[in-house]
C-alpha cells in the first residue's frame, strides 16, 4: 500500500491505488477515476466518490481539470447525492437522457395513417447514405455538450444493421437505425417534416412489436419529437454535467 503523500492541509490531488484522491486538510475527502471515450475524447470522463468529509467542490474541480487538460464530464441519475456537490462545484447540466419503453397504447395521436419509411441494410447505398445522414447529425447535434471525435466510418460501424428513411428529390430526408424494438437512433434535414415520419416509423414498428425501446438526449431535436409523440414517462433518466 502506498504512503499518503504529505502536504500541508491545503487541497491535494494525488494517485493511490490507480485512483485520484483528493486530499482536503490531509483528509481524503473524494475519490475520482478517470477515462477517455474514444467517440467523445475531448471530455474526460469522471466517476466521483464522496468520502463523507465537507469540502468546497470547487478546490476539487479544478485540480481535476488541470490534471485532465480538458473539460469534465459526469454522467449521474438526477436522485445521485453527487449531484448538489457538482452543481455547488461549477458544473453544469447540458443534457438530459430520457430512456423510453412505450405501447402503441401511448400514442397522443393514431400513427396507422402515416406512410411507412423505407428500409435498408449494411451494405446497400442508401444504408450508407443514411449513415453519413446521421453522422452529420449527431455532430451537429452534440457538438455543444460532447463532441463527436470518432471517425464516420467508426461510427458507422457501430450502428445497427437496419436502417429505416424517408427521401426527399432522392436525398435522404429522415432516418433512423433499429435492432429489434429498440429504435438506437434517429435523424432529420427538416424537423418540421419529421413528426409525420416519426408517426410512420413507429406505427411499422408496432406492427412488429408490442413495445417500443428508445433513448432521447434533450439537446438531440429529433429524438425528442418522436418522445413527443406519447403520453409516458420515461422508465429512467440520466443526466450530462460538464465542468468546462
Amino acid at each position: 500500500m502506498p504512503k499518503r503523500p504529505q502536504n500541508n492541509g491545503g487541497p491535494q490531488l494525488v494517485r493511490l491505488d490507480g485512483r485520484l484522491v483528493f486530499l482536503w486538510g490531509g483528509t481524503p475527502a473524494a475519490q475520482a477515476e478517470t477515462f477517455r471515450n474514444p467517440f467523445h475524447s475531448g471530455n474526460c470522463y469522471v466517476r466521483l466518490q464522496l468520502l463523507g468529509v465537507d469540502f468546497p467542490p470547487r478546490e476539487l474541480f479544478a485540480l481535476l481539470r488541470k490534471e485532465a487538460g480538458s473539460p469534465l464530464q459526469v454522467m449521474a441519475p438526477p436522485e445521485d447525492c453527487a449531484v448538489p456537490v457538482l452543481l455547488a462545484g461549477g458544473f453544469q447540466r447540458p443534457r438530459r437522457c430520457y430512456e423510453m419503453t412505450v405501447t402503441a397504447g401511448q400514442l397522443l395521436e393514431p400513427a396507422a395513417d402515416s406512410p411507412p419509411p423505407v428500409s435498408s441494410r449494411r451494405g446497400a447505398a442508401r444504408y450508407d447514405a443514411c449513415c453519413r445522414a446521421l453522422y452529420s447529425y449527431y455532430s451537429e447535434t452534440h457538438r455543444a455538450v460532447s463532441p463527436l471525435t470518432a471517425s464516420e466510418s467508426a461510427f458507422s460501424a457501430r450502428l445497427p444493421e437496419e436502417a429505416l428513411y424517408q427521401e426527399r428529390n432522392g436525398e435522404i430526408l429522415h432516418f433512423a437505425f433499429v435492432e429489434e424494438n429498440e429504435t438506437a437512433y434517429v435523424g432529420t434535414r427538416d424537423l418540421a417534416a419529421f413528426p409525420s415520419f416519426a408517426r410512420g416509423l413507429v406505427a411499422s414498428r408496432f406492427r412488429q412489436f408490442e413495445t417500443l425501446y428508445f433513448e432521447c438526449d434533450s439537446c438531440d431535436p429529433a429524438a425528442m419529437a418522436l418522445k413527443a409523440l406519447f403520453a409516458a414517462e420515461p422508465s429512467d433518466i440520466l443526466d450530462t454535467y460538464i465542468f468546462p
